[in-house]
């Protein structure tokens, strides 16, 4: 809405949700002989449902304001929410069908909430002083409400753990300015500092971050690139590696766990090869402290802050891009090196391993072709390293000291996320259509994604099996792929006025 030459008012919303179930029931019948030939009837029942649920809504409402020819502002108020809910149930019964009798029953049960509201105010200015500088300054509040929540229940064990939607609140404000300067026709750089303060549970945790980046073009087909950035996160990403539905936990820092830190460096350069062709090369490295993870073994989350541990990790990587430009066309393949670690005093040994999202090697192939001005065709093909995780190799009962009840059931895993999943690649094209008129224009997108149906793994699953062997039962347990989007066609239509 303008409201003046001077004044407009924006507002936008997005809400949306996605959901993913995974379900199944087996029924198995066995018969075994005992030493007299008498005959003996079992079945063995599996059910199992393992279910995403995540959602999120945006919005806000933006006055900007021009002040004269070199000072514009926004102010912004704001409203965003995410829930995600992962949850999982597993069923296993062996029954003696005559007389009947249930032999044996195995449940399990767990369920991992992250909901976050935030509100919030934000005022941002642009200010050109000169040709040469262009300021950006601002500061914002946000207050934003946690509900973390999990539920972790093993019959076999005989105990759950319980921690409900207890809210948590934290305030934030930030303050920012930087500026992005020209030094001569050849030097450009941009020069920041942004502060925050978190506050929770009558605690401030304050974070200066300085970031500095520069390039200088030393000739008309070379130009050089280096950056640095120290960086503060407040939120905390909770995940397993191993086999089983992926639990990702968000959660935030408290007045026990100290905010995530890290420091970036970078260093590229962008080489033009004649009139359609450019190169682009990167190499980084990232330290990280202050990370958190689930202590190894760790179940009981009636307090997950007493559950987790704290670490240190690292990322580093070499990056190279082949762009090509023309007239209608426009194509890029890149391929990335990289590593991703992680180090815990109390998760495997204290030794060093990969990151569940460590991506060893990524190549990327991306085109379009613009064939006239109403149709526009794009297709994209990527290859990757499959996501590293953890087995296990044995299961065994171990008996607490000192308590009662049934022993505790114990999986001893290899070495942390030494195994990886399949190489996972995939292919999606796309045909856009634009039919413009005097007041409405008219887009229409058709697609395909994973053109080949790749059935990429999203993780695995150990499921149990009984066999006779020698006239015994056996139970024999093995893994079992869950892949997510097959081939897929895709439509959309949308107007704009």
């Amino acid at each position: 809405y303008t409201a003046s030459a001077r004044d407009k008012l924006y507002f936008s919303l997005y809400t949306g949700r996605d959901q993913f179930n995974n379900t199944g029931y087996r029924q198995q019948r066995l018969s075994l002989f005992d030493s007299g030939g008498n005959a003996y009837q079992f079945r063995y029942d599996r059910s199992y449902l393992e279910k995403f649920q995540w959602g999120n809504t945006v919005s806000s409402l933006r006055w900007n304001h021009v002040f004269g020819k070199k000072l514009f502002a926004n102010t912004t108020v704001m409203f965003s929410s995410l829930d995600v809910d992962v949850n999982y149930q597993n069923v296993d019964s062996l029954i003696l069908l005559q007389p009947p009798l249930l032999l044996g029953e195995n449940i399990n049960v767990g369920r991992f909430r992250s909901g976050i509201n935030e509100r919030g105010l934000r005022f941002d200015a642009d200010f050109v002083p000169t040709p040469s500088h262009y300021w950006r300054f601002g500061l914002g509040v946000a207050n934003r409400n946690f509900r973390p929540g999990a539920l972790v229940y093993n019959e076999r064990v005989g105990n759950s753990s319980t921690l409900a939607n207890t809210p948590l609140q934290a305030a934030e404000m930030t303050l920012y300015v930087e500026d992005e300067f020209k030094l001569g026709k050849r030097f450009m750089g941009n020069a920041g500092l942004h502060y925050v303060n978190w506050t929770v549970r009558n605690r401030n945790y304050r974070s200066l971050q300085p970031r500095l980046a520069v390039q200088y073009q030393t000739a008309e087909y070379l130009r050089l690139r280096a950056s640095y950035a120290r960086m503060a996160q407040f939120l905390h990403l909770l995940t397993n590696a191993d086999i089983g539905l992926p639990t990702d936990f968000w959660v935030p820092s408290t007045d026990k766990i100290a905010p995530e830190e890290s420091q970036q460096y970078d260093i590229g350069l962008d080489l033009t090869l004649g009139s359609a062709f450019t190169l682009s090369l990167d190499g980084y490295y990232k330290r990280m402290d202050h990370l958190l993870s689930f202590t190894e073994g760790a179940s009981i989350l009636n307090d997950w802050q007493q559950n987790v541990t704290t670490g240190i990790g690292k990322a580093y990587g070499l990056e190279a891009m082949l762009a090509y430009r023309q007239v209608r066309g426009r194509a890029w393949i890149s391929y990335g090196l990289a590593r991703a670690e992680r180090q815990f005093e109390r998760i495997n040994l204290g030794r060093v391993f990969p990151f569940k999202y460590d991506r060893r090697h990524d190549i990327k192939l991306a085109g379009v072709y613009q064939a006239n001005e109403w149709l526009s065709l794009s297709g994209n093909w990527t290859l990757s390293s499959g996501f590293a995780y953890s087995l296990p190799l044995a299961v065994f009962s171990y008996q607490l000291p000192g308590q009662g009840g049934p022993p505790v059931v114990v999986q001893d895993f290899d070495e942390k996320n030494k195994y990886r999943m399949p190489w996972y690649h995939r292919l999606d094209v796309n045909a856009q259509l634009k039919l413009p008129s005097k007041q409405v224009e008219h887009h229409i997108n058709v697609g395909v994604y994973n053109v080949y149906n790749r059935r990429n793994p999203l993780y695995y699953n150990l499921r149990t099996q009984f066999n006779i062997e020698n006239n015994q039962l056996r139970e024999n347990k093995s893994f079992v792929q869950v892949w997510l989007f097959p081939v897929m066609p895709s439509f959309s239509y949308s107007v704009q006025f």
